[in-house]
């Protein structure tokens, strides 16, 4: 005596539900999706890699370059201190070397101190002065008087940067409807 009720046909249950083949295929495909996606993410982070590998290799390169020039730069110096030496002199070092340079962000940074609101520049240049290898500079710009641009140049007369302050002219002009003075002024570029 059974203790249920079949409702499936009797064909039905003889075919007996999935067969072992189709849970092995089942199994199989499974296998292969997680493998493909396994893959698909791996083969993602080793491009990434690869990426950031290039990119560390374009940076190494570029830092020999520059270490390079530097090198080369120190070797000039050493064997331009070594010149010196065998002038009967005495060694020269790196910063003896280096006086004969201009440090720009300082002059420009007087220069900015140097200046009011009522003057501005539209020209500022360094050139060399002729005949010599001294370096000068030359300002042009305009100011709301003549009192501006004779304030300017007393300020650089007494400043560190600049030496044998020329005024070149100075003239009232029309600028937008605005009374104003055009100016003109070179000055010779101290050593530090």
């Amino acid at each position: 005596m059974k203790d249920y009720i079949n409702l499936i046909p009797g064909e039905s249950e003889r075919e007996g539900g999935i067969s072992k083949e189709k849970i092995f295929a089942l199994g199989l495909i499974l296998i292969i999706i997680i493998w493909g996606v396994t893959y698909g993410f791996k083969y993602y982070e080793v491009q990434k890699l690869k990426k950031e590998k290039t990119q560390i290799i374009t940076k190494r390169d570029n830092i020999n370059k520059e270490l390079t020039a530097m090198i080369e730069e120190m070797n000039r110096l050493s064997a331009k201190g070594a010149v010196a030496k065998d002038k009967g002199g005495e060694t020269l070092n790196l910063r003896d070397l280096l006086k004969e340079r201009i440090t720009w962000s300082t002059v420009l940074r007087e220069l900015s101190f140097l200046t009011t609101p009522d003057l501005w520049f539209t020209v500022i240049e360094s050139r060399k002065k002729r005949d010599t290898d001294k370096k000068e500079m030359h300002f042009s710009g305009n100011a709301m008087s003549h009192a501006d641009v004779t304030n300017f140049i007393a300020a650089i007369e007494r400043s560190d940067s600049f030496t044998n302050i020329n005024l070149n002219f100075a003239q009232q002009s029309d600028l937008s409807g605005q009374s104003v003075v055009n100016f003109d002024v070179t000055a010779a570029i101290k050593r530090p």
